[in-house]
């Protein structure tokens, strides 16, 4: 067992994406539906991909989250944590929970400011995560930011972390197969209806659990959002000086929108796969 942890919007779906597709390639899967792999596996190499009690659906407020489920943190089992930019994840999780989910109808300021959403609870959750860390044998993290900027290494290294056999070649294509454009189009398929990339209306754009980078652009927030997300994170992050948060921090670095290998860095599209 190995379990994938991180905040809502953070940039799972697409990394989910890619190591099921791995998953069913090394595997030799029968799977129109990458995500099926899960199910496949679940006896041999099976993958826990949680929020813990950070999942927005439940409407829990930061002083809810508590002392995270200690069972899992005392067990033998790899974790691997995938982290984002404060203020991309706000943007993401807004029309998550907006447009997707349902659980909120107020502007953007009021959600970085709400206590079951915002940028407090975020703050939280990675303040529990680290008393939590200090509990486990293995743990290793990974940056969305750096995922988008370059994602081979950073895949490969995900592979390893999960046991798994490098295979350069497999890697190549799987991220090529998870571009936006590609993850776009099968989103509206058959086979991956009531996936998680499904679209709750596919007449409308904002239901897109794959989205372009102009619709989760930073400028949805104003300045005194910006100010409120920054202040509370410098106040209240326990772990700001920790350089494995260094991208949580701040303005979003520019991504790019369709990773694709480092040898064919050609014919960039822009989107986001959060």
């Amino acid at each position: 067992m190995h379990v994938m942890l991180s905040y809502p919007k953070s940039g799972r779906t697409w990394i989910r994406f890619m190591v099921n597709s791995y998953l069913t390639k090394t595997f030799d899967l029968s799977c129109p539906n990458v995500f099926d792999a899960e199910k496949q596996l679940i006896n041999v190499h099976p993958i826990e991909w949680t929020h813990l009690t950070g999942a927005m659906i439940a409407k829990r407020p930061y002083w809810a989250i508590g002392q995270w489920n200690i069972d899992d943190a005392t067990r033998q089992t790899p974790w691997l944590v995938i982290t984002r930019n404060f203020q991309a994840t706000l943007a993401s999780a807004y029309f998550q929970a907006r447009d997707r989910i349902k659980v909120f109808t107020g502007t953007p300021s009021q959600f970085v400011r709400d206590p079951r959403y915002g940028i407090t609870k975020i703050v939280s959750f990675y303040n529990q995560f680290e008393k939590l860390r200090l509990t486990l044998n293995t743990c290793q993290l990974f940056s969305y930011e750096q995922f988008t900027r370059d994602p081979q290494p950073q895949l490969t290294r995900m592979i390893q972390a999960l046991g798994l056999d490098i295979d350069e070649s497999l890697i190549d294509q799987v991220i090529e197969e998870s571009s936006f454009e590609n993850m776009k189009r099968l989103s509206v398929t058959p086979q991956y209806a009531g996936s998680v990339i499904a679209p709750t209306d596919p007449n409308r754009p904002e239901t897109f659990k794959v989205r372009s980078a102009g619709q989760d652009k930073k400028e949805l927030f104003n300045a005194d959002d910006i100010h409120h997300i920054d202040r509370v994170t410098d106040a209240l992050f326990l772990h700001k000086n920790n350089p494995d948060y260094r991208e949580c921090l701040g303005t979003p670095t520019p991504r790019l929108a369709t990773p694709i290998p480092s040898k064919a860095l050609s014919a960039i599209g822009q989107g986001n796969h959060s």
